[in-house]
Order: C-alpha cells, then sequence, then structure tokens
C-alpha cells in the first residue's frame, strides 16, 4: 500500500521515536503540573525549547510548541494580525 497522506499524519521517526518512548509509556506528566512528574516534563520540554531555538537561530522566548495545526495556524494569524 502507498500512503499519500501525510498532511494528515504522519510517521514518527524513528530518532524521535526513540526520544519520546520514555514520555509515552512511563514519564508521562503535565508539564505545567508542580508535582514531582510535572516538574520533569517540564524540564523535558524546557530542553526541547532550547534545542529548537539552537537549531534555528531562535531565542528560546520565541519558541511555542502547540497541541496540533489548528492552534498554530491561529497562532500565526494572530501574531501577523498584531
Amino acid at each position: 500500500m502507498i500512503y499519500l497522506d501525510n498532511n494528515a499524519t504522519t510517521r514518527i521517526g524513528p530518532r524521535v521515536l526513540e526520544i519520546m518512548m520514555p514520555f509515552l509509556t512511563d514519564n508521562f506528566a503535565n508539564a505545567a503540573s508542580t508535582h514531582v512528574f510535572g516538574v520533569g516534563a517540564n524540564e523535558a520540554v524546557k530542553t526541547a525549547r532550547q534545542q529548537m531555538a539552537d537549531l534555528i537561530g531562535a531565542e528560546v522566548h520565541e519558541i511555542v510548541f502547540t497541541s496540533g495545526a489548528t492552534e498554530a495556524i491561529n497562532l500565526a494569524i494572530k501574531g501577523v494580525a498584531e
């Protein structure tokens, strides 16, 4: 079968899956929570944000993670409008 709808969903790359597995199985928590698990998740998000900023030459505060395309598009439109 040839799958041509990668706009809807895309297979996770092997390296990404390897890095994400702990957060998808054992170390899942709300990064906004103040308990020990949430603090750990928050640290992981901070690390990812720093890595992305370094990768594209941005400032850390310029990196915003969204939950999906609709949220990202709305954020971009609001940013341009302002």
